[in-house]
């Protein structure tokens, strides 16, 4: 499954089902989420912080604390 391709290609479990949603700025279906607790645009899923703070800009941030902590970047293009 892509979880465990990812894990595999990148070292670290990434929730890829979740990512595709993230990615267009919205909490993954398949999961309860939370708004983030600091008040800043974005959400909390699947023991990721997720930080739209740049999303007009094309920005995402994703932040796994829990050990060993993971910081996922992107940058997205749009048309």
């Amino acid at each position: 499954d892509l979880d465990s391709l990812a894990t595999a290609t990148l070292g670290e479990a990434i929730p890829i089902a979740a990512l595709f949603d993230w990615l267009r700025g919205k909490p993954w279906d398949g999961a309860p989420s939370t708004p983030r607790v600091d008040g800043r645009p974005g959400f909390e899923q699947l023991g990721w912080r997720i930080d739209l703070t740049r999303w007009a800009d094309g920005a995402l941030d994703a932040v796994r604390d829990s050990v060993p902590a993971v910081t996922l970047r992107a940058r997205l293009e749009r048309p």
